[in-house]
């Protein structure tokens, strides 16, 4: 079995985070975001991955037992509660009329997803015809961002992957992934 593990770091830390932390304070640690939910990517193929439930349980379960709070989603899929959204946005919602819609738009987003962010676990694996799994994993923290250009968007912020060969599927080796995401991201320092 060969298993590479690849920590990546990608330079996207905003301003706002950076001010909020200190010397001994991780960016990305509980007291700094939200976490929404864990979102499962799946590319796996011919049962390289099969307990993908598990570990989006496992996934939670690390988050909370480190002090993550998850919030999940509101009804419609909103990211705030009604009347939490409502004063969120009261100050927004009162910017001049002069305001192009694209520039007001990007401001209502960057208010309203402000420190709300998404830890995907993405596998995309193929079994080759050794009866082998190949692939990658890679689990990153997101955010949706909006800019002029893009629009709304995802961005991730950080990011730690793994890359396998000749493995019977990718269930076991994901479980470490997870616990070293989360204890990473937990200690980020920009």
């Amino acid at each position: 079995m060969f298993l590479i593990r690849v920590f990546a770091v990608l330079a996207l830390t905003f301003s706002s985070l950076a001010n909020t932390s200190t010397a001994s304070e991780s960016v990305f640690g509980p007291d700094n975001i939200r976490i929404v939910e864990v979102e499962i990517l799946d590319n796996a193929t011919d049962g390289c991955w099969t307990n993908i439930s598990t570990v989006k349980t496992y996934a939670e379960d690390q988050l909370r037992i480190n002090k993550y709070e998850l919030t999940g989603l509101y009804p419609n899929n909103n990211l705030h509660a009604d009347d939490e959204a409502q004063r969120i946005m009261e100050p927004v919602n009162s910017l001049p009329r002069r305001i192009n819609k694209s520039a007001a738009n990007a401001i209502r987003n960057h208010v309203y997803f402000d420190n709300l962010y998404f830890v995907q676990v993405y596998v995309n694996a193929k079994r080759h015809k050794t009866y082998k799994c190949w692939g990658n994993i890679e689990i990153r923290l997101t955010r949706q961002v909006t800019d002029h250009e893009m629009g709304l968007h995802t961005v991730p912020f950080v990011a730690l992957g793994s890359s396998f060969v000749s493995h019977p599927n990718v269930n076991t080796e994901i479980f470490d992934l997870v616990k070293d995401f989360v204890a990473y991201m937990k200690e980020y320092q920009p």
